[in-house]
């Protein structure tokens, strides 16, 4: 009897306070959730005081965010649909490449975008947000793919100068972007988040913000000169794939062959 009680409790409580949806999909983007949580945000391998890199406690609510940077495929169809001109794919393809030359307003645009047509909230990933997913839930590791040592087999990522290459193992740089999802994910399901192209974060980048910065769910400052952007690229060495980078948000220069984006959700 006491047996029975139990279950028909269980049922009723996963009836009442059903289980949260891992993956979800909206126009062909897959949505991976990712539980947040306190963890140490910024340079945890040294002891570094720079307020561009100085470790800080931060805590951010749940959140999903795409399993892959946004594609051509997936930007096409807002293309398509708002009359905007597609960008160039510099001849390499545009099978399920991530989008490029895009700048930072372009991303919002699809953001908007993808909210008007889906009635969610879907935006680009806080700095904060970003760096969590990548460091598969704050966990204390240098690359996107959950290691500490950038290996050409599992990420796509520029050649390594001398300062590069404490982190980096000898291998083939393909001088392009390559399909997303080419290599495998970290343990929380994400794909690049370490190499193939740069990723615009939503927030205004100050060198400084570090020293500063709320402890809950922080967004940024409230002005700047330069966008936050995160990951590294084919274009870059193994090193930027952990550092901080800016861009400026809305030029033309700002629209490159190894820079996108991938977009978080928070209202499923």
């Amino acid at each position: 009897m006491k047996t029975i009680f139990i279950s028909i409790c269980s049922i009723f409580a996963v009836f009442i306070f059903p289980p949260q949806q891992k993956v979800f999909k909206e126009l062909g983007v897959e949505f991976v959730f990712v539980k947040g949580n306190e963890f140490k945000m910024g340079n945890t391998f040294s002891e570094s005081k720079s307020g561009s890199t100085v470790a800080h406690p931060v805590v951010l609510s749940d959140f999903y965010i795409s399993a892959t940077e946004v594609t051509f495929n997936q930007y096409d169809l807002f293309c398509e649909e708002t009359g905007r001109e597609r960008p160039s794919d510099e001849g390499w393809g545009r099978e399920n490449r991530p989008v490029i030359h895009v700048d930072w307003n372009d991303a919002i645009a699809y953001c908007q975008w993808a909210s008007q047509k889906t009635g969610l909230e879907i935006r680009l990933p806080t700095e904060a947000e970003w760096e969590y997913a990548a460091r598969e839930g704050g966990k204390e590791v240098r690359f996107g793919n959950g290691k500490d040592m950038a290996d050409p087999k599992e990420i796509n990522v520029g050649e390594a100068n001398e300062m590069n290459k404490a982190y980096t193992i000898p291998g083939e740089h393909r001088d392009k972007t390559l399909p997303a999802a080419s290599f495998a994910p970290n343990s929380l399901g994400l794909y690049d988040m370490a190499g193939n192209v740069w990723e615009w974060c939503a927030d205004w980048y100050d060198k400084n913000y570090y020293l500063v910065s709320p402890g809950n769910n922080p967004r940024g400052p409230g002005f700047g000169k330069y966008r936050v952007i995160r990951g590294g690229s084919w274009n870059t060495g193994p090193m930027t794939c952990f550092n901080r980078g800016a861009f400026t948000p809305d030029t033309e220069d700002s629209k490159t062959y190894d820079l996108g984006f991938r977009v978080v959700c928070i209202s499923k």
